[in-house]
């Protein structure tokens, strides 16, 4: 009897329970795991993951130690959900299982907010259906990622919350938004959603109380509010963001794949797009491994979409929810006021490829602190307008229905209405309920060996970093035979450090490291490889043949890398699961926790940021950069990551090849010059420059007189054209890819290296997307975007030396277009030259003299959390104490003297400090750690407040009106 009588009160919630319901199950596949392009995975192992969260300022555990600029203490909430989850259901059904709760809780968020406001069950029911049943809410789960699908969960409530303080104000009603708050906290994995949705509130708030100064402090406290059960995440996150987040920007994998996405959401994000929330995901591609190609990741809606129905039904949901804005406007309504704002951002962050709003988004682009949150809008921006809509949508739909009430019999008309709204909806959603509101590529099967993998490492003594292959791409992105594509998942179960693409982007070390690994591989080279995995301290070599590259399967290297690791001595294969082959590696130093002092380190300059070999650890082993260095390599770096400006001097004179270091002063008075055994060039040394002179033993000029016009769009659809003038050729491509200007050389030995002079000119659209394809191993070494320059400007890049027996080179200029703004670049005279690449990096100043060997000694350490360790030292002359993680400002050494201040850079890349001598005992600590700290104190201080009200009488009053 009491559900028949909750139903009937409640009968547009149990429909909605009842849809929610029919459609997770449709989706749902028993045996399977749920995982996505980019993922989260806790139940791989928890106590890693709780201390990620609990101490997650520093992760030490992300290649060689990161500040995250992902807020991993803002998961907190979310696993106080899932890991009870976790005690009775499978591991393969938890993320399942979350994503039902917040499908649920999103939905009859949605629901009781629109009741709330507007007092009509009706209306909320329509506009809650409109909120689950949307293109826009579609690509959100389709792909499902955490952050995401907690914001569809949590948007409404926090909104509902804040509008019953504003209006009603009340204690219970601020305790209300601060658990929604809380909870609403993993939307900021990624801080850009958290700050994007947090701007939208403040608007809503502030227009909310407009005109009225006491509900106007009620909106500054209800902020304040969400600001403090956040600040457990936002104070380490405010660190994070002030002092790495422009290594995001400058990543590689950022600088290339920003330009395009950039340029997809333009083209996709047209008003007409918009309207149905139709976005780039309509038009994105995926691997298929039974094809073996890419296809389309959306076919069963892409096919829907032409049903002659389905477009109109889309399209007249947007009338109706634009006809409820006016209303809104027309009858004053505060709430639907309140929304618009908001709305209107958002709409217009979709539709960035509309006239003018194009135009305002990039000079938007163009402010550091927009940047990041104006890259992929579809994110960022959907839910936040989605959900407004549903509200306008609802407003609308009253709207109509009292418009057609004046005529007919007011009941009968909203039934009516409510039933083909309904239907309508459900037509215009079906694939989602047959299976298609996740993607089918999503619902995988995790092969056992993975696993196996996991558990016996982790079984293994100490925490040896560990190293994953194959290296073919810079790109964080790999493809599995098993069917699985994404961002990659072995890190969250893996207690060892691991040196994976997905962490390169937020460290500049990590991603070096790729470089000098990737080099070492691709040229062969044994001394190179052991050198790499001494600097880093790597003992585990983790070779997943599961790995397939679409494009170019032989660039994989499986067989060639197997090759490399049996010739060194280092290197002892040590375990195999099915295709995943794992490598121990034999330190000449052992590993401490990643900690050791040294005394006599000798000190090396300059440093550099980037390069794909270091001679100076090759040949002296640890070292400590030094103002007053031991060892200085004047042409220390000749690698190029960017096409763009030469770390030395170039140029062409007398018939030889020039080339300038500039030295310290006094260098001379007490170093002596180390040439190389070659007689591949003349060095001289004028005051404080050095001067080497070569032959030009190689020269090619590129000729564009037999140019082939060629479009590698996938579509081939677009305009492409080359116009020929002189000594330049201007490429043209409009929504297409002219890949004309590709330069083969066959013969071209990879022993040597070569310098390329490029001179070009950006005239519209983006600039020239420059690319090295290597014949010998079928990848891509390098690509680099040409800088924005609309004046003729010349550009250099250094081919490394790759596989001394390999032979070939390709060079493409790529000028590509997506869309509909025009890409136009001049190319001009491109000169290439063969140079002494190994000889000039090799020459040295050394100290007259005989340098002090140096010792390493191994304290006793205590490390019982990833930002604290205590160190055991003893020794009777000065120590450099070496941390091995990745060198960060954060980290401080505390002495009984107070803190250490000489904090110097180790190896080019870790962390070091200078300790006088004596028998004494250091901290070295991560203190923005502290900030996290704070945080959880003033959360724990709120949580006290809000369990003490439930207590109370009129806490438990208001919990049973809940």
């Amino acid at each position: 009897m009491f559900m028949i009588t909750w139903l009937k009160r409640n009968l547009p919630v149990g429909l909605l329970i009842v849809l929610v319901a029919v459609l997770f199950f449709a989706n749902y596949v028993p045996g399977t795991w749920l995982s996505g392009w980019d993922t989260l995975h806790p139940e791989f192992n928890w106590p890693l993951y709780f201390t990620r969260t609990i101490f997650s300022a520093w992760q030490q555990t992300y290649g060689l130690g990161v500040v995250p600029i992902q807020a991993y203490a803002s998961e907190l909430p979310r696993l106080l959900i899932l890991f009870p989850m976790s005690l009775v259901f499978p591991a393969s059904f938890l993320r399942y299982g979350y994503f039902f709760l917040c499908l649920i809780a999103g939905t009859l968020g949605a629901y009781f907010f629109i009741s709330d406001v507007f007092k009509s069950k009706a209306l909320a029911f329509i506009g809650t259906l409109t909120y689950l049943c949307n293109l826009g809410t579609l690509q959100i789960f389709f792909l499902p990622f955490e952050m995401n699908i907690t914001h569809f969960a949590t948007l409404p409530w926090v909104f509902l919350a804040a509008t019953k303080y504003i209006r009603d104000s009340g204690k219970r009603n601020l305790i209300f938004l601060a658990v929604a708050s809380f909870f609403t906290a993993p939307i900021a994995h990624t801080p850009t959603l958290f700050f994007v949705f947090f701007g939208c509130l403040i608007l809503y708030v502030v227009v909310l109380s407009l005109g009225n100064w006491s509900t106007f402090k009620r909106a500054l406290l209800l902020l304040l509010t969400v600001l403090v059960m956040n600040s457990f995440w936002l104070l380490p996150s405010a660190y994070s963001i002030l002092t790495q987040g422009s290594r995001v920007t400058q990543s590689k994998i950022n600088q290339q794949f920003s330009p395009i996405i950039e340029d997809t959401e333009k083209r996709d994000g047209t008003l007409v797009n918009t309207a149905l929330f139709k976005n780039v995901f309509f038009d994105w591609g995926q691997y298929d491994n039974r094809t073996g190609s890419f296809e389309q990741l959306l076919p069963a809606w892409g096919r829907h979409l032409k049903d002659p129905l389905v477009m109109p039904i889309g399209y007249g949901i947007f009338v109706v929810a634009i006809i409820g804005i006016f209303s809104s406007i027309h009858d004053k309504n505060r709430f639907g006021l309140a929304l618009l704002p908001g709305f209107i951002i958002a709409f217009c962050a979709l539709a960035n490829g509309s006239p003018v709003i194009s135009l305002i988004f990039s000079l938007a682009g163009h402010v550091p602190l927009l940047q990041e949150a104006l890259r992929f809008t579809l994110t960022k921006f959907t839910l936040l307008t989605v959900f407004p809509f549903a509200v306008f949508v609802s407003l609308g739909f009253g709207a109509i229905s009292e418009l057609i009430s004046r005529w007919f019999n007011k009941k009968a008309v909203l039934w009516l209405m409510i039933i083909i709204f309904t239907a309508g909806l459900i037509y215009y959603f079906f694939p989602a309920f047959t299976g298609n509101f996740f993607d089918k590529k999503m619902r995988v099967n995790f092969p056992q060996e993975y696993f196996n993998t996991i558990n016996w490492l982790n079984g293994q003594p100490g925490q040896g970093r560990v190293a994953d292959f194959p290296v073919a791409s810079f790109w964080a992105w790999n493809y599995y035979h098993w069917g699985y594509e994404g961002s990659g998942f072995w890190w969250f179960g893996l207690d060892n450090p691991l040196l994976d693409r997905e962490q390169d982007r937020w460290s500049q070390y990590n991603e070096n490291y790729y470089w000098e690994i990737s080099q070492s591989i691709y040229s062969q080279n044994t001394h190179s490889l052991e050198t790499v995995l001494g600097k880093y301290q790597i003992q585990w070599l983790v070779v997943d043949e599961n790995v397939v590259s679409p494009t170019s399967p032989a660039s994989l290297y499986f067989d060639q890398t197997e090759k490399l690791f049996t010739s060194s001595s280092r290197v002892s294969l040590a375990k195999k699961f099915g295709k995943i082959i794992i490598y121990r590696v034999s330190l000449q130093s052992p590993i401490n926790n990643y900690v050791y002092a040294s005394d006599n380190l000798p000190g090396v300059e300059p440093n550099y940021s980037w390069n794909d070999q270091d001679l100076a650890f090759s040949n002296v082993g640890n070292y400590v950069s030094s103002q007053k260095p031991d060892y200085y390599y004047p042409f220390r770096s000749l690698f190029t990551r960017d096409i763009g400006l030469l770390p030395f001097n170039f140029q062409e004179a007398n018939n030889s090849l020039v080339f300038k270091a500039n030295l310290p002063s006094n260098l001379l008075s007490d170093h002596l010059l180390s040439v190389p055994p070659s007689d591949q060039g003349k060095i001289q040394v004028y005051g404080n420059t050095l001067t080497v002179e070569v032959p030009p033993t190689g020269k090619y000029k590129l000729n564009y007189d037999n140019l082939l016009l060629k479009n590698c769009d996938t579509t081939h659809n677009g305009v492409i054209k080359n116009t020929l003038d002189n000594n330049k050729v201007r490429l043209y491509a409009l929504d297409a890819n002219n890949c004309s200007a590709a330069f083969y050389f066959p013969a071209m030995s990879q022993q040597t290296g070569y310098l390329l002079v490029v001179t070009a000119q950006n005239i519209a659209g983006r600039p020239l997307n420059f690319w090295v394809e290597n014949r010998t191993s079928r990848r891509i070494d390098n690509q680099s975007f040409l800088p924005i320059s609309q004046v003729g400007s010349i550009y250099y890049y250094v081919q490394p030396p790759m596989d001394p027996y390999g032979l070939g080179y390709n060079f493409h200029f790529d000028n590509t277009s997506i869309g509909r703004q025009p890409s136009i670049n001049d190319l001009g005279p491109v000169e290439i030259y063969q140079i002494p690449y190994s000889f000039l990096s090799e020459i040295v100043f050394v100290p007259k003299s005989v340098p002090i060997p140096t010792t390493l000694s191994f304290p006793a350490i205590w490390h019982p959390n990833p930002v604290l360790y205590r160190v055991d030292l003893s020794t009777a002359d000065q120590q450099t104490l070496v941390l091995n993680q990745a060198f960060n400002r954060g980290w401080i050494a505390i002495s009984k003297n107070g803190i250490l201040g000489d904090h110097v850079l180790v190896d080019n890349w870790a962390n070091g400090w200078e300790v006088p001598a004596g028998r004494q005992v250091v901290y070295l600590f991560f203190w923005p750690q502290l900030l996290e700290f704070a945080g959880f104190g003033v959360l724990t201080i709120g949580l006290i407040g809000v369990i003490i009200f439930l207590a109370s009488k009129k806490g438990r009053a208001y919990a049973s009106t809940v």
